[in-house]
This record gives structure tokens, sequence and C-alpha cells, in this order.
């Protein structure tokens, strides 16, 4: 009897971590499409879309400058 009851258990939880594995490849494999419908991205009335961010070019900005000069050399 306790037999039973522990391979029913062990099948059960078989079931369960199978399961958690197939819903984790699922969010995985379908991550993209996942967060598109999650988030959705606002319009603009004209239908255009969204302008860019001032100072967003692309480039680099210079790095700050220490105060005091350069770095010690070792």
């Amino acid at each position: 009897m306790l037999q039973k009851l522990i391979n029913a258990l062990a099948i059960l939880s078989f079931v369960g971590v199978a399961g958690i594995g197939a819903g984790g490849y699922y969010v995985f494999a379908n991550k993209d499409s996942i967060i598109k419908n999650l988030i959705p991205l606002p319009s603009l009335p004209g239908g255009g879309d969204l302008p860019s961010l001032p100072g967003q070019s692309g480039g680099s900005s210079p790095l700050p400058s220490l105060p005091g000069g350069s770095l010690p050399s070792f």
C-alpha cells in the first residue's frame, strides 16, 4: 500500500517538473512576442513613429575628467 503511494508521488513529481520545464521552454522560445504583447508601444496621433531623444545620435560622449588632472602613473 505504501509503495503505491510513493510511486504515485514520484509520478506526480515527474509530471510537475516536466511541466515547469515545458513552461520555461515556451517562455524562452516566445519571449519576444510575449514582451511585445505585454508592453504596447504608444502611437502618435499622426500615426508616425516616436521622435528620437535629443543627444541620442549614436556617438559616444567624452569621459569626464578627474579633478586635479590625470591619473597617477605606477
